[in-house]
């Protein structure tokens, strides 16, 4: 089983691929191999994943569209699963928030280019709003 190394303020670990999949946790609380950031890029793509889920409903006709019913099956595992393991680096409020405002913006943003929805100023501008309280989250970590 390949290997990985994780150098934290606390030492060097060796932990197994299989291991890395527990919750393995320094006794800093660093995770992914020392890079903190790795919790809020995972938080980020999952947020993508949810995009991907809610657009692919809109095809799923009961699920009866075998092909859609699996993006939307393999998305939102991703996406859940994703937020699960980012939640253990960020506080649950905090990711869950990010997020759900990561799947919302992009379902809106998906729906205003893809499906010619409407695009008043007034939806741009809480979208913009919406995506200014998802960095101000980060910001203030």
């Amino acid at each position: 089983m390949p290997t990985i190394v994780i150098t934290t303020k606390a030492g060097i670990h060796r932990r197994t691929v299989w291991e890395m999949g527990s919750r393995f946790r320094g006794n800093d609380g660093v995770l992914f191999a020392g890079r903190p950031l790795m919790g809020w890029f995972l938080l980020v793509l999952g947020g993508l994943f949810e995009v991907g889920f809610t657009t692919s409903l809109r095809y799923v006709d009961g699920f009866r569209n075998w092909p859609s019913v699996l993006v939307f099956a393999v998305s939102v595992t991703l996406s859940m699963g994703l937020l699960e393991v980012a939640s253990r680096s960020i506080p649950m409020g905090t990711a869950y928030a990010v997020w759900a405002g990561i799947g919302a913006a992009g379902t809106a943003i998906v729906g205003i280019l893809v499906y010619q929805e409407a695009a008043s100023l007034p939806r741009l501008l809480l979208l913009t709003g919406l995506i200014g309280c998802i960095v101000g989250l980060r910001l203030l970590r």
